[in-house]
């Protein structure tokens, strides 16, 4: 299992979550999925490694990770059987290192939040 440094996403010091590096704001329209590319940081080397969810008005959202890769945008989901079913109210996600590119969201209500991220 990879480890992350405190100092990523945590203050040593006072042991709260550090401010993030970056946030994009994401209004999301009623099945209307919405791509989000995660961000690059401002030398264009390191891609963000985590991310928060925060917001979306108290309404069930989902996310699919890599969607091109994963089979395409996130759908409000149906029963599914077969593990290709989207997240549901993600808090926070470790996206790797370099490893997720994009991120799709889907809500079946209109709804606003942000997308907190850290390099």
């Amino acid at each position: 299992m990879a480890t992350v440094s405190r100092g990523l996403f945590i203050d040593e010091q006072s042991n709260f979550i550090r401010f993030p590096d970056y946030v994009e704001g994401v209004v999301l329209v009623a099945n209307t999925a919405k791509a989000v590319a995660v961000p690059v940081d401002p030398n264009g080397t390191l891609r963000a490694s985590m991310c928060l969810f925060s917001g979306f008005n108290n309404i069930d959202f989902y996310v699919r990770y890599n969607p091109t890769a994963a089979g395409g945008a996130a759908v409000v989901p149906v029963n599914t059987t077969d593990g290709t079913s989207n997240e549901a109210n993600p808090v926070g996600r470790f996206l790797g290192k370099g490893a997720i590119a994009e991120l799709s969201l889907i809500a079946a209500s209109n709804c606003v939040g942000t997308i907190l991220f850290w390099f």
